[in-house]
């Protein structure tokens, strides 16, 4: 087209950018660069096709830079900053305050801006803020979509926030929103995790779709709330019903098997997990097998683990052990992993106390004041301890 002499026009940049943001491993920068010689850069379509061009390229700086230096910023725009993840990358890097910032001055927010919001205000932990949002949402008259219920719902999973959670529910309910494997999941999730896994396993049951999360939420309700025989129940179901379990499904029934003492029967699915579903144990597996093991009085059999890992076992693994190791008052194995323990963690207190504490089981004072001593040298100071009540809905 150059080379015979026709000059591009306003009509003819949209359609290059839109072509550009469908291929892979190109940047719009050399169009930027003849867009804003021929001095179409303040063009309203130029502009709107620009922005998502460097957006879904990656490039959100220079998305914005063109967003904040044009003339219009219509609907369009800010749809075009929405489908390009600007919102979504800022919480993604923890920068809440410039996601914020971005919804805060848009002119009109529709259901998408809204579930990015609160499903941002999840990734960050930032779980009240998440469930204000939500009700700011109801409150804007904008309908949630499954997207934001299950962000919500994740939310009040993690705060526990039971009553919260239940509103919800009865907003899906009431709205007679159908209940897709997804959204279904993340109530299961939520009332499990909240203390009540009689509602679980309702909602469970009435689900008409469910998927291997689906599941695996319910498998691991039931390992939590300490019944591993409806835990190993579900998986036996599951399978019957042609799911394919996922690594998380079995960390699931490995914490089943390590609270109902079935250690024969954890081992077993261990090695199904390895050689029938080709699935790599990864550190969650190897800590379960730890605990389970443990609680048995297995120790060599649990240090064996530790030992013969493909990675380097992390504080979790050895606390399980190291509790293991003070319940069957083997002190000299629990030195040893308190010890790896302080290693790992040299400025835990946490670590410290119990070695500590392991110390004083076995009566070696001088030990422990040993400890201590090594802890105000190094200035380590116990973390204060706190807890989590939950008023009017909100945790405080």
């Amino acid at each position: 087209m150059r080379q015979k002499g026709v000059q591009p026009d306003k009509h003819t940049f949209p359609l290059l950018l839109k072509t550009l943001s469908k291929t892979i491993g190109h940047h719009p920068f050399m169009l930027y660069a003849q867009i804003f010689k021929l001095g179409f850069d303040l063009d309203l379509f130029v502009s709107n096709t620009l922005i998502p061009a460097f957006a879904n390229s990656g490039f959100m700086e220079s998305a914005r830079q063109v967003f904040d230096e044009s003339p219009f910023k219509g609907t369009v725009a800010w749809t075009a900053l929405i489908n390009g993840a600007l919102m979504d990358m800022y919480f993604k890097c923890g920068l809440c305050e410039d996601a914020c910032k971005v919804f805060n001055e848009m002119p009109y927010r529709n259901v998408v801006c809204w579930t990015v919001l609160v499903a941002g205000y999840v990734q960050s932990n930032k779980f009240q803020d998440a469930l204000r949002a939500f009700w700011d949402m109801l409150l804007d008259d904008v309908v949630p979509n499954d997207f934001t219920f299950s962000s919500v719902l994740t939310a009040c999973a993690h705060m526990g926030a039971l009553d919260q959670g239940r509103l919800v529910h009865e907003y899906i309910e009431s709205n007679k929103i159908n209940l897709n494997a997804e959204l279904g999941t993340a109530l299961v999730d939520m009332y499990a995790k909240c203390g009540c896994i009689d509602d679980a396993l309702r909602v469970f049951e009435n689900l008409p779709v469910k998927n291997v999360y689906t599941w695996t939420a319910i498998i691991h309700g039931l390992a939590v709330h300490g019944d591993a025989i409806g835990a190993l129940h579900m998986f036996s179901c599951m399978l019957k019903s042609g799911i394919q379990p996922n690594e998380v499904t079995f960390v699931g029934v490995l914490a089943a098997c390590s609270h109902g003492g079935f250690v024969e029967e954890g081992k077993r699915l261990f090695e199904l997990m390895r050689h029938s579903y080709n699935l790599k144990p990864e550190m969650d597996h190897y800590g379960c097998m730890v605990d389970m093991l443990g609680r048995a009085g297995y120790l060599e059999d649990a240090k064996q683990i530790i030992d013969n890992m493909p990675m380097k076992p992390s504080p979790g693994v050895l606390g399980a052990l190291f509790g293991a190791c003070m319940v069957h008052k083997d002190f000299e194995m629990g030195e040893h992993i308190g010890i790896l323990l302080v290693n790992q963690k040299p400025n835990d207190s946490g670590s410290y106390a119990l070695l500590t504490n392991l110390y004083k089981m076995c009566q070696n004072w001088e030990a422990a004041a040993q400890v201590r001593k090594v802890m105000k040298g190094l200035q380590v100071e116990k973390t204060p301890g706190y807890s989590w009540i939950e008023v009017d809905g909100f945790n405080s």
